[in-house]
């Protein structure tokens, strides 16, 4: 048996198989510019800026380390239509 197979029908394997996903959550914003999920934005942190008022939205890497964990604490999933 072929180490892929192996590993297909054995999801053990894999780490963070059971955790939730930022682009499923309602609070993911992915980046128009690179249309790559790793330079989206969670709108649930950030901050605003006092002069402008501008709200700057924190990376969602940086959020998901930082801020919601490993195991995505404030995960919410989107709402379907």
């Amino acid at each position: 048996m072929r180490f892929s197979t192996l590993f297909f029908f054995n999801p053990s394997f894999i780490k963070n198989m059971d955790k939730p996903i930022c682009k499923d959550c309602k609070y993911f914003k992915c980046d128009i510019t690179y249309k790559d999920y790793n330079f989206g934005q969670c709108t649930k942190f950030g901050k605003k800026d006092l002069i402008s008022g501008k709200i700057i939205f924190e990376d969602v890497i940086l959020a998901r380390s930082q801020d919601c964990g490993v195991n995505g604490t404030y995960f919410e999933s989107k709402d379907l239509p």
